[in-house]
């Protein structure tokens, strides 16, 4: 790299926000024709996640968005998707959206793309995510329809025979200010199988930011299904914060060659002589009820997950471990050792990681020695790609003694969305250092794009000096200058990507061996130089040749 992250930092300490350099006064196209200025010049800065957070007090940047962009957030997800996504995988349970079918029209198409609890093909093959809609009119969006949504909610009730019935307002019915309430409570009575009917408060204009959708979505409803224990499990822990699916071979007793997370979890639990009880919010509404039955408490999703593990401990005193992504010696063992602890088995989980371990280690090794020196570009170009998701890469990258880890593609509100999850990070060490990587920073916002390739011009980058991982598929892959045959390229989003044996988060000992074997891969194939890939040879750049004979 030209200079390194930690001079360029005290540098930046000196600058003025990015978004500080925008005058807000022009018009959008003004703005947009400075941004693509700044973007020739490569007028970019690398900060640290740290200088970011300490920076930035909260998501107020959601005003600039809006200027610059309409819609911005809501354009990408909406508090209404993530309605659908939690409740949607409840087991037994019917989605009611009370709204236009507009709506669950734009919900679909998202989930067959990019998936979540109520469908997705990246998940479990499945691309249409059932929901059921009031089918509201322009007439009803205005007046109110509350008479559709009783008729509708008693349809389902008696077609489905759920055991819940979620509802959620689009915005038309939010902003009027629908008694949807007050008409759950009218229908409940009459409801003959649903046990219960929750409203969910998630209309479009609720939340700009992702993050702040994600706990919309988790705060409040899911405790308030639970009961209070008559007993407790001994031995009993939740898994808290997931609604990519939550089958496992223990509980559903078939096996399937995408194992779930919860098969490695339930495996590493029962070789220590404890239980996976429930996971919350995606079980059935039976299982909900009873996780206050258990001990304690892990995490998976930390955004679905920290509220909800909050309010489980103020409510029923169940203590949780804030521990995310475990990849890598370090991360496993931090995750497994927060449990192990609770219940005085830190003698059998350190055999089980050390056995665990073997099997390993030879690829560990290997991959080692070949990212020696080299830069990590974490392209994060779509929202999907979690940033704590790719954190957990950037953390066990760390471990293996990358030196260099820049971020780029995630934008700052984004990343103060999902605070919480950072601040975990931050917390953190790998290889003995403070886990703190760079950030390059620039104001534009996120429909605009840094190829890898002004990325690594601008750190002076050579080709083998650069692992790029990527979070979408490679758009920017252009023979010849930018191909899997001549830079190392991983992918690190679970939506493009399954692998046999690996559990579907790719997390634990199967997700460490998968990305091992990823990198590995993926450097070696860099020895194909000239080799183009066909997708890069399309998207490519290629003189025309001059015609022979």
């Amino acid at each position: 790299m030209k200079e390194t992250g930690e001079k360029k930092t005290e540098k930046a300490q000196e600058k003025m926000y990015p978004w500080e350099k925008v005058d807000r006064n022009l018009e959008s196209w003004e703005i947009a024709r400075d941004f693509l200025e700044m973007r020739a010049k490569k007028q970019f800065e690398l900060v640290s996640f740290k200088d970011i957070i300490e920076r930035c007090a909260d998501t107020a940047a959601a005003e600039w968005w809006e200027k610059v962009q309409p819609g911005y957030g809501s354009g990408l997800w909406c508090p209404i998707y993530y309605a659908i996504s939690v409740a949607g995988g409840v087991r037994d349970a019917v989605v009611v959206i009370h709204g236009a079918q507009s709506c669950v029209t734009a919900v679909r198409h998202f989930f067959a793309l990019y998936g979540g609890g109520g469908g997705g093909n990246y998940y479990w093959g499945s691309p249409f995510t059932f929901v059921v809609s009031t089918d509201l009119n322009e007439r009803d969006n205005i007046l109110g329809a509350p008479e559709k949504l009783k008729r509708t909610l008693l349809e389902v009730d008696e077609i489905h025979k759920p055991e819940i019935i979620f509802v959620a307002p689009t915005c038309g019915p939010g902003m009027i200010g629908e008694p949807i309430e007050e008409v759950i409570e009218d229908v409940k009575p009459d409801l003959k199988h649903a046990k219960e009917c929750v409203y969910l408060d998630l209309p479009g204009f609720k939340a700009i930011d992702e993050g702040d959708m994600m706990r919309e979505a988790t705060t409040g409803y899911w405790t308030a299904l639970m009961k209070e224990p008559k007993k407790k499990v001994k031995g009993a822990v939740n898994v808290i914060g997931d609604y990519r699916g939550t089958s496992w071979e223990e509980k559903d007793h078939f096996k399937t060659n995408f194992p779930t997370t919860f098969d490695e979890i339930g495996g590493i639990l029962n070789a220590l002589g404890l239980k996976l009880h429930v996971t919350v919010p995606q079980s059935s509404l039976g299982d909900i009820r009873r996780a206050p039955e258990a001990e304690f408490n892990i995490v998976n999703c930390p955004m679905l997950a920290y509220p909800i593990c909050e309010e489980m401990e103020e409510k029923f005193g169940i203590p949780w471990s804030p521990h995310v992504y475990p990849l890598g010696k370090e991360g496993i063992t931090n995750y497994i050792m927060a449990f192990a602890k609770h219940f005085r088995k830190e003698k059998e989980a350190q055999a089980l990681i050390d056995e665990k371990w073997k099997e390993i280690e030879p690829l560990w090794e290997k991959a080692k020695k070949l990212i020696k020196g080299k830069t990590i570009l974490m392209d994060s170009a779509i929202s999907m790609t979690s940033v704590n998701r790719q954190l957990g890469y950037a953390r066990m990258l760390q471990e293996m003694g990358a030196k260099d880890i820049v971020f780029f593609n995630i934008m700052p509100s984004e990343i103060l969305g999902r605070r919480e999850g950072v601040e975990y990070y931050l917390t953190t060490s790998a290889a003995g250092e403070p886990f703190n990587p760079q950030f390059l920073w620039w104001p534009a916002p996120h429909a605009i794009k840094l190829s890898p390739i002004e990325v690594a011009d601008f750190l002076g980058l050579k080709d083998d000096e650069i692992l790029h991982l990527y979070g979408d598929l490679g758009w920017y892959t252009k023979a010849p200058r930018w191909d899997s045959s001549n830079i190392a390229q991983v992918q690190s989003s679970i939506h493009f990507r399954r692998r046999r044996n690996v559990c579907q988060r790719s997390i634990f000992f199967s997700g460490t061996r998968g990305l091992l074997v990823d990198i590995i891969n993926a450097v070696e194939g860099t020895k194909r130089k000239g080799n183009w890939s066909l997708y890069s040879r399309i998207l490519g750049k290629w003189p025309v040749p001059a015609p022979t004979g």
